[in-house]
């Protein structure tokens, strides 16, 4: 469909694309505002809602994205499977960055029962989902005692978060290793080739004498 048009297309301007959703979001609420119940058929202009996300996730602009999924639509765990698509060091910061910000509003009780039901459940997912991630030690180290409290397996969702941060390093530090030692034997082989000496034939050095 047209999601998949524009995840695979390289003819498509992004900001021209973005301007056409933006404008088809003022029309489908100027829509709805003027249908009054029980009146005829009227256009709904489609909802590209969707294809406004991925366009600003081409961009890079994931923090405008992450408020279209989180403020607009309140879909916070469409906001972490967004995050993980995305696969970015800067996607995951923006969505840390706005826990962090919510995390304030639960100290200060400025949020109903509701929804603070929902951060939890939000904040569950989010660290069961960020693995070792840089972004993580952020997250854990402004996760507020209040909100860690009421969350269940948290224990064992910070020893997850450390045991794939210990096996990462554990593959960085073998990788290393392993490219170190295929260095050292390229040199070695190296110097042995140029200091081994080259047959050379008298009638060549005639040759190129003449």
């Amino acid at each position: 469909g047209l999601l998949k048009f524009m995840r695979t297309s390289s003819y498509i301007s992004l900001p021209e694309a973005l301007d056409i959703c933006e404008k088809n979001v003022y029309h489908t609420k100027a829509s709805a505002a003027a249908r009054q119940p029980g009146g005829g058929s009227q256009y709904v202009p489609p909802d590209l809602t969707t294809q406004r996300i991925e366009i600003l996730s081409q961009m890079h602009r994931y923090g405008e994205a992450l408020d279209i999924l989180m403020l607009e639509l309140g879909d916070m765990e469409e906001a972490v499977r967004f995050v993980k698509r995305c696969d970015d060091d800067e996607a995951w910061a923006n969505l840390v960055d706005r826990a962090v910000r919510s995390f304030a509003r639960y100290e200060n009780e400025s949020i109903d029962v509701m929804k603070k039901d929902r951060l939890l459940e939000f904040t569950t997912l989010l660290l069961d989902s960020i693995g070792d991630h840089p972004s993580a030690e952020e997250l854990i180290a402004r996760l507020p005692d209040v909100i860690a409290r009421h969350i269940r397996g948290i224990t064992m969702m910070f020893k997850e978060i450390i045991f794939q941060h210990r096996i990462k390093c554990s593959m960085w530090n073998c990788g290393k290793n392993v490219a170190k030692q295929d260095i050292a034997t390229w040199h070695h082989q190296l110097v042995r080739a140029m200091q081994m000496a080259n047959r050379v034939r008298l009638r060549d050095l005639l040759d190129d004498a003449g």
